[in-house]
């Protein structure tokens, strides 16, 4: 967790904070100012910049923020989260993207339109064959690992696998970035028939007046496939996820830190654990075999082995 943070962390100009923290002064004037308020503001700022959207509960802190009045109405920019303390708007976001994410994984999977059980390739072990049939029990997949893990390999199984199974399946290839949607097109598409790939925002036809995909007019999708998920920042996880249809299932990947890391995407974590995505992490044996281990993601993003979870791991358009 980000705690007390010095000046001169920040990569950011040290005129941004301070020009941050007086457009907040003028839009919402504080009952009481001065240089401890400012210090929080700047905190609070530079949590961001590391990806976390809190920090520690300070008596400082909390003095502050009490005696500006930024703590009091659903209108205040800060709010408490037990011993944290966060930008609420932030904060909001990450609990509507969790309940979002727990409503789609505890959504019903589809049945299959051909009864078949295809064979998997026998380049993969028992623990990425387990990967590869997760998408039968669940709505959401989470599959972690770095580079040369074997993800690449396990995302074509299930594609291949969803595509027998259901004839027709609409599937997307999306990632945060245009070098991470090529990177991912290319790997996928050396191992199978091209399908649609480009970045979120594309997918999501981004504009001038906002995004031309919503929730009034979804993609046309029935599996999206999602890679460097610990890039996406908030605003656009929530865009992306009001313009799904409800029945789209999720097959999220990124680097390791995307189960285990303590900022923004610890939210994932947690609609894991309360929901019923099935989570994988992709590791290198030392003799360089790949060994995707299955994880159950426990709450507040604790990882614990299958059978140790209590059960919390049962199954879960085109770009323009």
């Amino acid at each position: 967790m980000t705690e007390l943070l010095p000046q001169g962390t920040s990569t950011w100009p040290s005129s941004f904070t301070a020009g941050l923290h007086a457009a907040l002064r003028r839009r919402i004037p504080p009952r009481a100012d001065g240089p401890a308020l400012e210090t929080l503001s700047r905190d609070l700022v530079l949590a961001l910049e590391q990806g976390e959207l809190t920090v520690a509960l300070t008596p400082e802190r909390l003095a502050a923020a009490q005696a500006s009045g930024w703590l009091e109405g659903d209108a205040s920019p800060l709010l408490l989260q037990g011993d944290r303390l966060g930008w609420r708007r932030w904060l909001q976001a990450m609990e509507q993207v969790v309940a979002e994410l727990v409503e789609r994984a505890h959504a019903p999977v589809p049945k299959p339109v051909e009864a078949v059980d295809p064979e998997l390739s026998d380049r993969l072990n028992a623990e990425q064959c387990a990967a590869a049939r997760a998408l039968d029990q669940a709505s959401v997949v989470l599959l972690s690992g770095g580079p040369g893990t074997g993800k690449t390999s396990t995302v074509v199984e299930i594609l291949a696998r969803a595509e027998a199974r259901h004839p027709g399946l609409r599937i997307g290839l999306a990632a945060p970035t245009g070098k991470a949607a090529r990177r991912l097109g290319e790997a996928v598409m050396a191992q199978r028939a091209p399908l649609s790939c480009s970045t979120l925002h594309r997918w999501l036809e981004a504009g001038s007046c906002g995004f031309g995909r919503h929730r009034q007019r979804p993609l046309e999708l029935d599996l999206l496939v999602i890679d460097e998920m610990s890039m996406l920042d908030l605003a656009l996880t929530q865009a992306l996820l009001e313009a799904l249809p409800s029945g789209c299932r999720l097959l999220l990947g990124g680097g390791i830190q995307l189960s285990c890391r303590g900022g923004e995407w610890s939210g994932l974590a947690s609609a894991a654990a309360a929901g019923r995505a099935r989570s994988f992490r992709c590791r290198r044996r030392a003799s360089g075999a790949h060994l995707p281990q299955p994880r159950c993601l426990g709450a507040g993003g604790a990882t614990a082995a299958p059978g140790e979870s209590g059960g919390l791991c049962s199954g879960s358009g085109r770009p323009a």
